[in-house]
Protein backbone atom coordinates (compact mmCIF):
# COMPACT_ATOMS: atom_id res chain seq x y z
CA UNK A 1 0.00 0.00 0.00
CA UNK A 2 1.21 3.39 -1.13
CA UNK A 3 0.91 4.75 2.72
CA UNK A 4 3.05 2.16 4.36
CA UNK A 5 6.58 2.31 0.98
CA UNK A 6 9.69 3.21 2.56
CA UNK A 7 13.44 3.09 1.57
CA UNK A 8 14.31 0.04 0.41
CA UNK A 9 11.09 -1.60 -0.30
CA UNK A 10 11.02 -3.78 -3.48
CA UNK A 11 8.76 -2.22 -6.50
CA UNK A 12 8.02 -3.99 -9.47
CA UNK A 13 7.46 -2.21 -12.63
CA UNK A 14 7.20 -4.84 -16.13
CA UNK A 15 9.47 -7.40 -15.42
CA UNK A 16 11.79 -5.42 -13.44
CA UNK A 17 12.28 -4.93 -9.70
CA UNK A 18 13.63 -2.02 -8.53
CA UNK A 19 14.65 -0.86 -4.71
CA UNK A 20 13.30 2.15 -3.71
CA UNK A 21 14.42 5.78 -2.67
CA UNK A 22 11.84 7.54 -1.18
CA UNK A 23 11.60 11.25 -1.19
CA UNK A 24 8.51 12.41 1.06
CA UNK A 25 9.83 15.24 2.53
CA UNK A 26 9.67 19.35 0.96
CA UNK A 27 13.94 19.03 0.27
CA UNK A 28 14.01 15.38 -1.10
CA UNK A 29 11.12 16.59 -3.92
CA UNK A 30 12.53 19.14 -4.78
CA UNK A 31 16.17 17.70 -5.13
CA UNK A 32 15.25 14.04 -6.56
CA UNK A 33 17.36 13.35 -9.26
CA UNK A 34 18.53 16.99 -10.22
CA UNK A 35 21.86 17.30 -10.27
CA UNK A 36 23.11 13.53 -9.68
CA UNK A 37 25.53 12.50 -11.93
CA UNK A 38 23.87 8.85 -12.19
CA UNK A 39 20.98 6.76 -10.63
CA UNK A 40 21.44 2.83 -9.86
CA UNK A 41 19.42 0.98 -12.72
CA UNK A 42 18.38 -1.08 -10.00
CA UNK A 43 16.80 1.77 -8.07
CA UNK A 44 13.98 4.14 -8.42
CA UNK A 45 13.03 7.37 -6.70
CA UNK A 46 9.82 6.88 -4.83
CA UNK A 47 8.05 10.47 -5.09
CA UNK A 48 5.23 10.99 -2.46
CA UNK A 49 3.01 13.21 -3.02
CA UNK A 50 3.38 14.04 -6.48
CA UNK A 51 1.42 15.14 -9.15
CA UNK A 52 3.67 16.75 -11.48
CA UNK A 53 7.81 16.10 -12.29
CA UNK A 54 10.28 18.30 -14.08
CA UNK A 55 13.31 16.94 -15.75
CA UNK A 56 15.93 20.01 -15.68
CA UNK A 57 19.14 19.53 -15.01
CA UNK A 58 19.24 16.04 -15.49
CA UNK A 59 21.96 14.64 -16.59
CA UNK A 60 20.54 10.98 -17.52
CA UNK A 61 17.64 9.49 -19.16
CA UNK A 62 15.21 8.33 -17.01
CA UNK A 63 11.44 7.47 -16.90
CA UNK A 64 8.68 8.05 -14.71
CA UNK A 65 6.14 5.80 -13.76
CA UNK A 66 2.86 7.52 -12.40
CA UNK A 67 0.90 5.25 -10.02
CA UNK A 68 -2.62 5.41 -8.47
CA UNK A 69 -2.83 4.55 -4.32
CA UNK A 70 -3.03 1.27 -5.50
CA UNK A 71 -0.06 1.32 -6.69
CA UNK A 72 -1.22 0.33 -10.84
CA UNK A 73 0.42 2.46 -13.19
CA UNK A 74 -1.40 5.05 -14.72
CA UNK A 75 0.86 6.69 -17.15
CA UNK A 76 4.73 6.25 -18.45
CA UNK A 77 6.73 9.37 -19.54
CA UNK A 78 9.87 9.02 -20.78
CA UNK A 79 13.24 11.67 -20.72
CA UNK A 80 15.70 10.77 -23.60
CA UNK A 81 18.65 13.02 -23.39
CA UNK A 82 19.62 10.98 -26.63
CA UNK A 83 16.84 12.29 -29.43
CA UNK A 84 15.08 9.02 -30.76
CA UNK A 85 16.34 6.45 -28.20
CA UNK A 86 13.54 5.59 -25.96
CA UNK A 87 15.33 3.95 -23.20
CA UNK A 88 15.58 4.58 -19.57
CA UNK A 89 18.46 4.41 -17.25
CA UNK A 90 16.87 5.38 -14.39
CA UNK A 91 13.26 4.82 -12.95
CA UNK A 92 11.07 7.61 -11.44
CA UNK A 93 7.82 6.77 -9.60
CA UNK A 94 5.13 9.49 -8.02
CA UNK A 95 1.81 8.70 -6.87
CA UNK A 96 -0.75 10.66 -8.87
CA UNK A 97 -2.52 12.86 -6.30
CA UNK A 98 -5.81 12.98 -8.66
CA UNK A 99 -6.34 9.88 -7.91
CA UNK A 100 -5.60 9.95 -3.94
Amino acid sequence: PYDEIKNGDIIRIGTKRYSLEVADTFMSRFWGLMGRETFPADKALFIKPCDSIHTCFMRFNMTAVFVDKNMRGLAERANNLESGERRADSVAVGLNMGSY
